[in-house]
């Protein structure tokens, strides 16, 4: 290489004469014709290299069929309904709805039909009365929360755990437990 190098700097000074710098290859490129030996061994050898590749995927594909073969399959989902979801749904709903009507369409004494010194005890009657509703209500919205609970705790893995007497709420659960029916009662 080095001597090529001194070869053209020689050579471009004296004005271009880069026709006197001896060429490395051709010149001009060469028509090569393959004989029909190599040409069939290069056929060959594409063909084996397919070959080649497809059994190597062909195992591999088999290998992935035997791990999927071995994992435990995933749970189906039925489209059963569930009676006690559904019970609950209905009950939660019926008494949203005994709540909303009892807080927008307050009920008070017919006063003008009380007589005449007894308005007073009319009021009494009906503030029992209303107090009488608000703790009934109250009772079953507990007992309400009392049975979703119970379900969502059944319904969480590894959200309970069994006893002969009861069962006991995680701390975790507990949580989502009050928070879930924080949200279930401003709604």
């Amino acid at each position: 290489m080095k001597e090529i190098l001194k070869v053209y700097k020689k050579a471009l000074p004296d004005g271009n004469q880069m026709n006197s710098v001896p060429s490395i290859g051709p010149s001009l490129p060469a028509v090569v014709k393959d004989s029909p030996l190599l040409l069939q061994e290069i056929d060959n050898l594409r063909k084996l290299f397919h070959v080649e590749r497809n059994e190597r995927l062909r195992l591999e594909s088999n290998v992935l069929k035997e791990q999927l073969n071995k994992l435990v399959p995933l749970p189906s989902f039925k489209n059963e309904k569930d009676v006690v979801l559904e019970s609950l749904f209905k009950e939660g709903a019926k008494l949203k709805k005994d709540i909303l009507n009892t807080l927008a369409k307050p009920e008070f004494p017919p006063v003008y039909n009380a007589k005449r010194g007894n308005g007073t005890n009319a009021w009494i009657k009906h503030f029992a009365e209303e107090e009488d509703k608000m703790l009934n209500l109250k009772n079953r919205v507990d007992e309400f929360r009392s049975k979703v609970a119970e379900q969502v705790i059944k319904r969480k893995y590894g959200g309970y755990v069994e006893a002969d007497f009861t069962i006991f709420p995680t701390v975790e659960m507990t949580k989502v437990h009050n928070l879930y029916f924080y949200f279930v009662l401003i709604n």
